[in-house]
């Protein structure tokens, strides 16, 4: 049954059972602000729906739930941290309006409040309710806001990629050992062995015998794919489903009756081995080095050679690329697949887990398969089997967090207003429009949005100007110089080519960016000339827009030789443009000038506040995994860092305020 925190104050809360002394000293402290400004902010009926009015039991306080949350991730804590803050924490017990015998509960309470939050994007309302509510208290202005991108990773390892290969199929066998032990042992033993009993059997190896193992692995997972593709259980496992996501991502499957396509076997093995290799067999032949030697796959870094045990957490996506000790390559091609012995351990193997022995099967064995190239695997491929949301891009694994905030220089502090999470190989370019939407739906949409280059484009400008929202951000410049080796040349201070100087260049054609048009571009206010139009229409063509200049404003126009209008039979000038073309090339001559230089100066600040929530708030490496968890905690984490900046700042004015009567409103009782 759903019920409302009381708002009445008890006379047993802690604050109450201390000398004045120390009550005095908990009214000038954190706990104070946050127990009188932003306990009323939570929107408790949020949650109603998820409670039954039959069941009679009534639910744990919601407020002091997302009070202890916003706690959570104001100083990023654990739960078990969190739990005993709860039970002896005067200051929390303050903040949160408990008594000692409220100031109680569970670590799975704590986990289904979450839950709680994972449904119906109820982080985000809580989020916009806290936002909002903080907004309407001390009049915070919103109409100059900055947006920009921070990287994120989930609590996984950046597994390489052998150690990929091997962590989703031991994830697999671990299920299938646990739910169906007896179809784990009706498939051959090797797979046990490899995966189960010596776990990091591959994962642990060193970057010379990864580039040998990894043919190994492909053939174990293409393997285990096909034994279990007519299971209609084992087909609707998620541990299933990875390893036929992993083997369409980073592999190419070649059947039997498609050899005549070119596909490089592996150079055969011969049964005689070298003195000292025990389980490596010595090759007939060998075949020439790679032609860039050392060279990464484009979906991951190069890792670093991996210690005596353990994987090497720091590599990304796809193993890079090294030559063997013998000068041998095997990335062009893969030993035919045996589905009966691929799942064995050689009896080659030695010590060290090395399987080098393999043998020569015949072509008629089985299909072959090939790893791909770093440059055909997408980036957003398969990173971990235990966050199958997580993706690759230019930084790294993980997710990336869009921050909105204000940069009113009358506010006395900064919030943030808006939060999305995308992946990590997904551009800026589309996170500009759904912010601003995002935005106007809860009533903090700027005027003004500053943002960096990866969101500026024209398609953006104009859709941005459609909400009625000036986006601040620079387009690639065709006539901005290229920039020249900092080492190659002194260094010279950028001239400023000023407004006039910019727009009315007598050496330059006038470009669209010279006409003056409308906020949303589809209409010419005036020419270089300062004459207006004298018809506009719009057609259902490639270039849409166009207006018509009348001879006579434009016969004795001294620009008309440098104006790209075309001259018509009747004399008049057609002027014809796209308004996503205009939106960019008007862009691109203002962010020459130096006004747009000095407002622009203010969108850095968005970066302090990336750096707040990624160090202060723990928003680097969070302690959950998959996308929906990491929304809520994004959300959580942000509306904790608008609660702490409130609270300083009114804890501030109230520590330094001598006349009772400065003191902010509702801060002293």
């Amino acid at each position: 049954m759903f019920r409302k925190t009381d708002p009445q104050t008890s006379m047993l809360e802690s604050r109450f059972l201390v000398p004045p002394a120390k009550q005095e000293r908990l009214k000038r402290s954190w706990a104070h602000g946050f127990n009188l400004m932003v306990l009323p902010l939570i929107n408790e009926e949020l949650f109603r729906a998820c409670f039954h009015d039959s069941n009679g039991r009534p639910n744990k306080s919601i407020r002091m739930l997302t009070g202890v949350h916003l706690l959570k991730e104001w100083n990023d804590l654990t739960d078990e941290q969190v739990l005993e803050n709860l039970e002896f924490n005067l200051q929390w017990h303050y903040a949160l309006g408990l008594t000692s015998e409220e100031a109680h509960t569970c670590q799975k309470t704590l986990h289904n409040y979450r839950v709680m939050l994972l449904e119906y994007e109820r982080a985000q309302a809580m989020f916009d309710a806290v936002t909002t509510g903080i907004a309407a208290m001390d009049g915070l202005g919103f109409g100059r806001q900055r947006l920009d991108s921070t990287h994120i990773m989930s609590n996984i390892a950046a597994l390489t990629r052998l150690a990929l290969f091997v962590k989703t199929m031991t994830k697999f066998l671990h299920e299938l050992r646990r739910e169906a032990a007896d179809k784990l042992g009706a498939i051959n033993a090797g797979y046990a062995k490899r995966y189960l009993e010596r776990e990091g059997y591959f994962a642990d190896a060193k970057r010379k015998q990864a580039r040998r193992r990894l043919p190994v692995v492909a053939r174990d997972l293409l393997a285990l794919v096909r034994a279990f593709e007519s299971d209609e259980e084992i087909r609707e496992w998620e541990s299933y489903g990875l390893m036929v996501r992993l083997l369409e991502e980073q592999c190419e499957v070649i059947e039997p009756a498609d050899e005549e396509q070119p596909v490089e076997a592996a150079p055969p093995v011969c049964a005689e081995r070298t003195p000292g290799d025990a389980g490596e067999g010595r090759r007939c032949d060998s075949t020439e080095q790679d032609d860039e030697e050392g060279a990464a796959d484009e979906c991951g870094e190069a890792d670093e050679a991996d210690d005596e045990g353990g994987d090497d957490e720091r590599s990304v996506a796809a193993e890079r690329d090294d030559e063997d000790d013998d000068g041998d390559d095997e990335r062009s091609g893969m030993p035919e697949v045996a589905p009966e012995d691929c799942g064995a351990a050689t009896e080659g193997d030695d010590e060290n887990g090395d399987d080098e022995s393999g043998g020569e099967p015949s072509a008629s064995e089985g299909p072959l398969v090939r790893l791909k190239e770093g440059k055909e695997i997408s980036g957003d491929s398969l990173q971990s089997p235990h966050d199958p949301d997580a993706t690759y891009g230019h930084k790294g694994k993980g997710y990336e967090v869009q921050l909105a905030e204000t940069c009113e220089e009358s506010n006395p502090y900064q919030i943030i207003t808006g939060v999305d999470v995308n992946g990590a190989n997904e551009s800026d370019q589309h996170a500009t429009v759904p912010m601003v939407e995002q935005l106007a739906e809860k009533g903090l949409k700027p005027k003004k949005l500053f943002t960096d280059t990866a969101y500026g484009s024209g398609e953006n400008i104009v859709e941005c100007a459609g909400y009625g929202v000036d986006l601040q951000a620079p387009v690639q410049d065709p006539n901005k110089p290229p920039p020249v080796d900092r080492w190659a040349e002194p260094v010279e201070a950028p001239r400023d080519s000023g407004d006039e100087e910019s727009r009315d260049n007598p050496e330059e054609m006038f470009g669209l960016g010279s006409f003056n048009f409308n906020s949303e571009f589809f209409e010419v206010e005036s020419c270089p000339a300062g004459h207006a139009p004298v018809a506009q229409e719009v057609r259902d063509a490639p270039t849409p827009f166009r207006a018509v200049f009348s001879q006579a404003q434009c016969a004795g126009c001294p620009l008309a030789e440098r104006c790209p209008t075309r001259l018509l039979k009747s004399g008049d000038r057609l002027l014809r443009w796209r308004d996503v073309k205009a939106a960019t090339a008007t862009r691109q001559l203002e962010q020459r000038e130096s006004r747009f230089k000095e407002d622009y100066k203010i969108r850095s600040g968005v970066e302090s506040t990336a750096g707040e929530f990624k160090g202060r708030h723990g928003g680097k490496k969070l302690r959950v995994r998959e996308g929906p968890r990491v929304r809520v905690a994004a959300f959580l984490k942000a509306a904790a860092l608008n609660a702490k900046r409130m609270v300083q700042y009114h804890t501030r004015l109230l520590n330094t305020a001598t006349d009772p009567a400065l003191a902010p409103a509702g801060a002293v009782e």
